[in-house]
């Protein structure tokens, strides 16, 4: 959110949430303003709960995101851990431009994922590697954000923006991870032995790895 109360949002503006899971991020986005309506879309919008369906300035949107046809024009689309699931991801971020208001913003989050061999330890490398070669099998792109900047300068986006955060693996509390292996453990190709080491690194004050940058790509009309 930091980021995006950074942005020159315009007052009263319609904002889309593409992708918006539990809504969450939706329901920060509605606060930003009162006038602000956020449309809050998702192709499965039963993780939503109903405080947040429930708001006078949140608009919730099951649809197919291949699919979609924007009904209205937006002053800031905001997309998040969403693009690199999907196999259009082009086709849609390049269509997103034309979804956007005079001077709207688009912005744009996802994970770099960095070269799991490098590591610092064996076992480590060896669970981001099968978490890696998981989401390859399921179309998951996690070095696209990278071509981001580029794509959006084609489209004659201006004001491209590039902001980074650690992805940590690792520091007790600060880590990222076992949330993200913990529910794929039956479809990862680790044995129990290599979970357990990999489970106790995660809880580790004292240990820390970098295996994601979570980039932040804004840019405007």
């Amino acid at each position: 959110m930091q980021i995006i109360r950074a942005l020159p949002i315009r007052p009263y503006a319609n904002i889309l949430d593409f992708g918006a899971g539990t809504g969450s991020l939706g329901a920060a986005l509605a606060d930003l303003d009162p006038g602000t309506t956020v449309h809050a879309l998702d192709h499965d919008t039963s993780l939503i709960p109903e405080v947040v369906r429930k708001r006078p300035n949140v608009r919730v949107i099951e649809a197919d995101a291949t699919t979609w046809r924007a009904p209205r024009r937006f002053d800031l689309i905001h997309a998040r851990f969403t693009l690199i699931h999907i196999p259009e991801r082009d086709r849609i971020l390049a269509g997103m431009r034309n979804w956007l208001n005079p001077g709207g913003i688009l912005m744009v989050t996802e994970p770099y994922q960095l070269d799991e061999a490098n590591a610092p330890d064996p076992v480590v490398a060896r669970v981001l590697g099968a978490y890696h070669d998981y989401l390859d099998r399921n179309g998951t792109a996690l070095t696209w954000i990278r071509t981001v900047p580029a794509m959006l300068g084609t489209l004659g986006l201006l004001d491209i923006e590039i902001h980074a955060k650690a992805g940590r693996l690792g520091g007790g509390r600060h880590d990222r991870w076992l949330k993200l292996i913990e529910p794929l453990r039956g479809s990862l190709d680790i044995t129990d032995e290599e979970f357990e080491h990999f489970r106790q690194i995660t809880r580790s004050a004292g240990w820390h790895d970098l295996p994601q940058i979570i980039l932040t790509v804004t840019a405007r009309t």
